[in-house]
């Protein structure tokens, strides 16, 4: 994971001593024509969604389609490489369980 923006593309210099680049998104972006690898992500029209905002309030967005292709939410991508990689159990604010 990293910061992400225009700043990260500063050290893409870096990049080419990593084994191995994986880019989630939604387009063809510098990035990801930098990656080894392209998970594609969902749109926020097609995922659940919990938003915060200032004023300190919260809206919960359900998808108004159908995944398209073979993209997937951020979440569903994150939790099925945590098990893929031996992680039995996973909840917010523990440690993962192997």
């Amino acid at each position: 994971m990293w910061e992400g923006g225009a700043a990260a593309f500063d050290r893409v210099d870096e990049w080419s001593d990593l084994d191995l680049l994986v880019d989630v998104d939604l387009f063809m972006t510098d990035s990801a024509k930098l990656a080894d690898l392209i998970l594609p992500a969902c749109t926020s029209f097609e995922r659940n969604e919990l938003k915060f905002y200032p004023n300190g309030y919260a809206i919960w967005t359900r998808p108004a389609i159908s995944p398209l292709g073979e993209s997937r939410s951020d979440v569903d991508i994150i939790m099925d490489l945590a098990r893929r990689g031996g992680v039995k159990k996973l909840v917010i604010g523990t440690k993962p369980e192997r």
